[in-house]
């Protein structure tokens, strides 16, 4: 027969506290996320950057990881992948001389992606600067509308941009 002392049933307690506050629990309204979304740009604000959002976002969730797939106007395809633990990941940008570093936040209905990027030089020669990217992800009550809204705050300024998409059947 196990004696469990005060001390070992304490030491137990954190030790399994530990391990359920650094788990991630991604609600479930979070899976109709899930698909391929087309960009409404009628029902979108992207100020005067008509090709500020993606015109189609692919978004998968499954076995604690994030991949979202963006496609620009102009063709061009960017992947990311996130694991839902929350912790920073670097993630490739397809431009030389930047760094980003990048966290997911899961909510209620939504997800938000923070980056920080760190440019070495931009590609007019520029000395280096920095800026941070807050990537919110939001879907209706019904599945059916996805809110992107994509705010940069930098050196150089802020910008918010804010796509409606539909959910591609």
């Amino acid at each position: 027969m196990y004696k469990l002392t005060v001390k070992t049933l304490t030491l137990v307690s954190v030790f399994i506290l530990t391990i359920v506050s650094t788990a991630t629990i991604i609600p479930k309204s979070i899976s109709t996320l899930s698909g391929t979304w087309v960009l409404d740009s009628l029902q979108s604000d992207l100020g005067k950057v008509q090709d500020a959002c993606p015109k189609s976002i692919k978004i998968n969730i499954a076995d604690k990881i994030v991949s979202i797939e963006k496609i620009a106007t102009n063709g061009e395809v960017r992947k990311e992948k996130f694991m839902v633990d929350g912790k920073p990941v670097s993630v490739p940008v397809p431009v030389k001389g930047y760094i980003k570093i990048s966290t997911i936040t899961f909510k209620e209905g939504l997800f938000e992606v923070s980056s920080n990027y760190t440019v070495e030089k931009d590609d007019k020669g520029n000395p280096a600067y920095s800026y941070q990217r807050k990537e919110i992800y939001a879907v209706s009550a019904d599945g059916k509308i996805l809110t992107y809204t994509d705010n940069f705050t930098g050196t150089k300024g802020n910008q918010v941009f804010k796509g409606v998409y539909n959910k591609d059947k």
